[in-house]
């Protein structure tokens, strides 16, 4: 499959990527490391058959949903509903953050 993909993004756009950004999502917490080492190894081999040096970075993001993170609001009186739930705001403005 990813050799595929980067056959048709070559044929689209006559460059091969440098990078390559690679969600997944549904791998059990205890089989993570196992299925991270397949994948890469098959993305890396997938590469390597489209020409032996290419090697491009591999950024491997895995897709948690099911998870307990609960967010408190540090003064209490802006707590919404009985969940104590943090209020929407207004964010129409951009920010630029860096960390430079």
């Amino acid at each position: 499959m990813v050799r595929e993909l980067l056959i048709q993004f070559y044929k689209s756009t006559r460059f091969k990527p440098t990078r390559i950004i690679f969600y997944r999502d549904g791998v059990p917490e205890g089989q993570l490391p196992q299925i991270l080492h397949y994948e890469l190894l098959a993305i890396r081999d997938a590469c390597i058959k489209l020409e032996k040096d290419y090697q491009p970075g591999i950024t491997y993001i895995v897709v948690q949903k099911r998870h307990h993170t609960r967010l408190f609001c540090a003064d209490k009186s802006e707590r919404i509903g009985k969940s104590g739930n943090i209020p929407a705001r207004d964010h129409s403005g951009h920010q630029h953050h860096s960390s430079l």
